[in-house]
């Protein structure tokens, strides 16, 4: 009685149908578990007071900051940087510095930047994305990088091995430098790490 009521109230006057949003559920889709030195930019819209992390941008100014996703993929940021979390598999990086450890048993990550999608087979990767290029650092598992709006094929970046892309490049990139993955305190808790709340709080 009490919904008929409500939902004959809105057709009535539609103007009430915004009642809707103060009892929609928003999915979580990390937590941040620790952050130094971070200045996070006015725009950043999908982290709350609480360290929860839904759909939207992180806009990390300044310093380091590491979350957890719900599937148990790890991911740490260094600003500046702006990282959109698309779903529970997939976010978007569109520059800026980020170290990535997938040691969940579930479906691979999607991490897409400007000029690639990058896909991972049981790995710990750093990647580091400017508007010219990117670098990739795999340090566990492969990385499969999947260039954008090209037909050419895939390059595999396997354990231990770095290397650039960018315009002026191969499609298989330049041998550069490597940079080990370092674990921090974060990733070796993570598999003890709580289950999430699916709702924001009210």
């Amino acid at each position: 009685l009490v919904s008929t009521m409500i939902l004959s109230y809105i057709l009535i006057d539609p103007s009430k149908s915004n009642l809707d949003s103060r009892f929609s559920y928003k999915p979580i889709l990390a937590q941040l578990t620790d952050e130094k030195n971070v200045i996070w930019d006015r725009e950043t819209k999908a982290l709350d007071k609480n360290g929860k992390i839904s759909l939207g941008s992180l806009i990390l100014k300044e310093g380091t900051a590491n979350l957890v996703m719900q599937s148990g993929v790890i991911i740490s940021l260094k600003g500046p940087l702006k990282l959109d979390l698309l779903s529970f598999d997939s976010a978007k990086l569109y520059y800026g510095h980020l170290s990535f450890l997938d040691n969940s048993e579930g479906n691979s990550f999607n991490l897409i930047t400007p000029h690639s999608t990058m896909i991972d087979l049981g790995t710990a990767y750093t990647i580091h994305v400017t508007p010219e290029k990117e670098e990739v650092h795999v340090s566990e598992g492969e990385v499969w990088r999947m260039k954008n709006h090209s037909n050419e094929p895939s390059a595999i970046i396997v354990a231990n091995e770095s290397r650039r892309f960018g315009t002026e490049i191969p499609y298989y990139g330049e041998n550069i430098k490597h940079e080990p993955f370092i674990l921090s305190e974060t990733t070796k808790l993570s598999n003890n790490f709580p289950h999430f709340s699916f709702v924001e709080d009210f």
